[in-house]
């Protein structure tokens, strides 16, 4: 089955199922309009000639069902991360582990399972030891029986602890030079300290392309925090954090 699986994108393959790797995936995406990862919403799905066979993941692992191994239906487009070891990988979806001893119900990803609310926390604010701080993002359900798939997702695909090591990290790192640069190029250098929160507010509402841009997500939701929730004394921080950066450019 492995020999076979690798046949997808020969031409006497192609000729039975009319189609190949590169061709499904585009027309996957065209027809649906899906170009981010429908599971952690942080990755765009791949169909370039290069990468295209890691966003196609076996739902069910070809290890151990070798018969869906080439069964297009089988095959759901994902991003590389979420596709991948440690994340994915040859884990079971459909039991408790991976010895296969409880079956469970699971997410999937191109059925409607419900709005998640997302919330995004400071458990620990920033100071002069921790220039990060740690923040944690919750996924909140509509009722218990929706509330346990997410729980599921979450855990399974490790969507908190990926949003906040990379995405959200790497984002604390530069995003008051963004900020810094889109006040500059809105031409309020100058009186930035009278504009400060109307022109964050609209920097956050800059970040709203969460079907094109694979980290805009992440990014409004930090964003929103600091004009929406942020205590006072956070908020202040971060303002004077900006405008210390405008006036060095």
């Amino acid at each position: 089955f492995d020999e076979l699986y690798k046949c997808l994108d020969k031409p006497l393959f192609k000729r039975f199922t009319r189609t190949n790797v590169i061709d499904y995936l585009r027309k996957f995406k065209s027809l649906n309009s899906v170009f981010i990862c429908p599971i952690c919403g942080n990755e765009i799905i791949k169909s370039n000639p290069y990468e295209a066979r890691a966003s196609l993941d076996h739902w069910q692992c070809k290890s151990k069902y070798q018969l869906s191994s080439v069964y297009w239906q089988n095959l759901v487009p994902m991003g590389e991360g979420c596709n991948k070891a440690p994340v994915k990988g040859a884990n079971e979806v459909f039991w408790t582990n991976n010895d296969r001893t409880l079956r469970q119900t699971f997410f999937y990803p191109y059925t409607w399972n419900g709005e998640i609310n997302i919330g995004f926390n400071c458990r620990s604010e920033p100071n002069e030891d921790d220039l990060i701080g740690d923040w944690e993002f919750s996924f909140i359900g509509q009722s218990q029986e929706h509330q346990d798939l997410i729980d599921k997702w979450n855990k399974f695909f490790r969507i908190n602890d990926r949003w906040r090591s990379e995405t959200l990290k790497e984002y604390l790192e530069v995003w008051y030079q963004l900020l810094a640069q889109y006040i500059i190029t809105e031409g309020h250098k100058e009186d930035v300290n009278v504009h400060y929160r109307e022109l964050l507010s609209s920097y956050r509402n800059s970040k709203n392309d969460f079907n094109l841009n694979p980290v805009s997500r992440v990014h409004w939701l930090f964003l929103n925090y600091l004009v929406e929730e942020a205590p006072e004394p956070l908020y202040e921080s971060y303002k004077t954090l900006v405008i210390s950066h405008i006036n060095l450019i």
